[in-house]
């Protein structure tokens, strides 16, 4: 045998002055350095290694939970010999540490792991890994996992038709699986009507290719029954009793429709209603998990309850692309219970990506869907009818409106956050970001960005909440409401020269200002709206605008930052604008709005929309001259050339008027007064001994009075300050300063 034997001849050389043990000790390090450099490199390896170790053992992790939860049953299935191979694991310790190393998550090192994987790929090979049990369909490669596609025949090389293994598949399992990056395509619709989870094998998602003119995935739910009230139903009660409750069960839901149409844009088709969750029974009397959103009562309402037996959707990390565009929607969601969607890509369906139906608290998260971009019925989600549909971290790239809420009856509590819409050349009048169509219910869009749409918020519903979302790009109004009660828009942006730092690789945004901020097309009749802190750069023409109607009410425009950048310095600019002349604005607030200005013409409210001003707030708009009246009062006199340079505030009943009036006196003896100004009804009057004036020569303007207990408000403009009613005489270019504050409701 050959053996290697020490460089030194005798022990006398290995001196450390010898020169052999210099030559040996250099040599060394180079060796050394070289053991460094590999272990190093070994070292890089072994942690590529781990991260694939890793991963591998957090799929046989989730792939043995759920054999574990099947176990009994296939158990009482298993052949002989499988049976044997079983006992042999628990009696030499193989299944004690499958259990304790992968399932129960104790890491393992890397040398056991492939041991243990060696060793139950060996046995398996030896043997039928998933034995066929007697409920399976189809089956034809049993060395795939039940549930995977492949087990029932699919190929996955988008050539093959795979619908049927995938048909079988879900017949046979309750969790099926495609593999990881591979393509099965679908020639007829697949229908499941019982709880499913759907997922990928791996880390990166499957393909379902559809080819056809049909929905891509229908999740349904099993119709049970019908049933009726025996006695009203009042808002924000958790109960319901009905006539029979024996074919109903905890977890399902009640579908109630009303025959009385919808309170708010209901086109003859849309009603009162909504979905409840049954927790309890006791008799007749069901317990829902959340409180009754209207009232029906048995003298107004004709109520349909329809009873479900609600499925469980879960859906994780696959595609579904449709080989030629279709319009059609892509996944529906019928009547699902505590459902989710993530991670799932939808593209083609172009009438809607994602359709959810009367379906209670479902989440889609880090879902994208492409080119629903039907003119008419483009939608990315559309939530009909459903009860917590909560969509967060999602995309919405060109379809003609990203999410929308609304349905039959009320969609209610639904929200979307943190989600991006990217529109493209698709400008029809409905083309929105988000919307709610009439019937729907307490809807909130919160975090989101938005760019290159008509409309960034198309609301058509009542109780809808728009906080703290950012607009870019192409959009001609930030929101429009064309029906409903009560919105609250605070804390959101648009700049017509930025994109926000998640959607600036977006090659199709079109840098064009935004026309309005926010418009009205229709007579609120009750509600408020609600438009504050608000930041808007470069707006081309106006803030707030109401459509063609004769008067609009309850709005609170408050404390926005506003900057008016038109493309021509000729362009009118306004806070609020009116399509009706002589409209007027009523209970309203418009306050602490800081307008900037880079060219145009600028006024804050137009000239003339009028304001009720004994019921509004507002700080500092122009005066309109419509609204005032320099009169003569006594006998004799006369004034002509009058000019008015007024601006007035009035906040919590406290009015500032201030600027000046220009006028000539034509005749002598001339009795002067202003009419117009801000005051309140049903008002106390006034005794001479408090009357206050403003005068000419001294300026002593110290408030108002009222006259002969006309209902309006009179500030006697005296010559002097002698007394309140000295005339003037004849004269030209007289000005008189105005400077007053006075308690409204101090007037007659």
């Amino acid at each position: 045998m050959y053996r290697r034997f020490p460089r030194y001849p005798d022990d006398a050389d290995y001196q450390t002055n010898s020169p052999s043990y210099y030559e040996d000790l250099a040599r060394k390090e180079k060796l050394i350095q070289l053991l460094a450099e590999k272990i190093w490199e070994y070292d890089e390896r072994l942690d590529e290694r781990f991260e694939d170790l890793d991963e591998y053992l957090e799929d046989l992790e989730n792939v043995l939970q759920d054999y574990l939860s099947q176990w009994d049953e296939r158990i009482e299935n298993l052949d002989d010999e499988v049976s044997d191979i079983f006992i042999e694991w628990l009696n030499d310790g193989t299944l004690e540490k499958i259990i304790n190393h992968d399932v129960l998550g104790n890491k393992a090192d890397k040398t056991y792991v492939d041991d243990l994987h060696e060793n139950v790929t060996t046995q398996l090979a030896q043997t039928r890994q998933y034995p066929t049990l007697p409920h399976e369909i189809g089956v034809v490669s049993e060395g795939y996992p039940y549930g995977h596609f492949h087990r029932y025949g699919a190929v996955g090389d988008g050539i093959a038709d795979d619908t049927l293994a995938i048909e079988n598949a879900t017949k046979s399992s309750n969790i099926i699986y495609g593999e990881s990056e591979k393509v099965y395509l679908i020639t007829n619709q697949l229908k499941f009507t019982d709880d499913i989870t759907i997922s990928s094998t791996g880390t990166k998602p499957f393909d379902f290719l559809i080819d056809g003119n049909f929905h891509g995935l229908l999740f349904d739910s099993v119709l049970k029954g019908n049933t009726s009230v025996t006695q009203d139903v009042n808002l924000n009660t958790n109960t319901i009793t009905v006539s029979d409750s024996s074919q109903i069960e905890i977890n399902d839901l009640l579908v109630i429709k009303s025959n009385r149409l919808w309170y708010y844009d209901h086109r003859d088709m849309w009603f009162k209603g909504e979905v409840c969750k049954v927790v309890k029974i006791e008799g007749n009397v069901l317990h829902l998990d959340n409180p009754i959103s209207d009232s029906y009562l048995l003298n107004t309402d004709v109520l349909d309850i329809k009873i479900y037996k609600p499925s469980t959707v879960r859906l994780t990390n696959f595609n579904v692309v449709y080989k030629t565009p279709q319009e059609v929607a892509g996944m529906v969601f019928n009547y699902n219970l505590d459902s989710s969607c993530e991670k799932v890509m939808i593209d083609g369906a172009r009438n809607i990506g994602i359709t959810t139906r009367q379906c209670y608290n479902t989440l889609f998260d880090n879902v994208v869907v492409k080119n629903a971009n039907a003119v008419a019925t483009g939608y990315g989600i559309s939530d009909n009818g459903s009860m917590f549909t909560k969509i967060t971290n999602s995309k919405f790239i060109k379809n003609r409106r990203g999410v929308d809420f609304g349905g039959i009856t009320p969609a209610r509590f639904g929200s979307v956050s943190h989600s991006l819409v990217i529109g493209d050349d698709i400008q029809g009048e409905t083309n929105s970001g988000f919307g709610t169509h009439g019937p729907a219910e307490n809807i909130t869009f919160e975090n989101n960005d938005i760019l290159n749409v008509r409309y960034g918020f198309h609301i058509r519903s009542s109780n809808t909440n728009i906080i703290s979302n950012r607009t870019s790009g192409k959009i001609d109004y930030f929101v429009v409401m064309t029906d409903g009660s009560n919105l609250l828009v605070d804390s959101n942006s648009y700049n017509s020269n930025m994109l926000n730092k998640n959607i600036a690789d977006n090659p199709d945004v079109l840098l064009t200002p935004m026309i309005g901020f926010a418009r009205m097309t229709f007579t609120p009749t009750e509600g408020k709206f609600i438009f504050t802190n608000n930041v808007v750069e470069g707006l081309r023409n106006v803030f707030f605008q109401v459509g063609n109607v004769p008067s609009f009410k309850n709005v609170v425009v408050k404390d926005n930052i506003v900057n008016f950048n038109p493309q021509s310095s000729s362009q009118p600019l306004f806070l609020l604008k009116h399509g009706h002349d002589g409209a007027t604005l009523y209970n309203s607030t418009i306050i602490g709005n800081d307008v900037t200005v880079e060219r145009g013409i600028y006024n804050k409210i137009d000239e003339t929309l009028k304001i009720d001003y004994n019921s509004c707030d507002f700080d500092s708009i122009l005066f309109p001259e419509s609204d005032l009246e320099l009169e003569l009062w006594g006998s004799g006199g006369e004034v002509d050339n009058i000019e008015y340079h007024l601006k007035v505030s009035k906040i919590n009943n406290i009015a500032n008027v201030v600027g000046n009036i220009v006028f000539d006196v034509t005749q002598p003896n001339s009795l002067i007064r202003l009419s117009g100004l801000p005051r309140q009804n049903h008002l106390v009057k006034i005794p001479k001994s408090v009357w206050f004036y403003a005068d000419y020569n001294n300026d002593f303007r110290k408030g108002l009075i009222s006259h002969n207990g006309v209902n309006r408000s009179k500030l006697l403009i005296s010559y002097d300050d002698t007394r309140h009613n000295e005339p003037f005489p004849v004269g030209t270019n007289y000005m008189v300063p105005i400077d007053i504050n006075y308690t409204t409701h101090d007037l007659i």
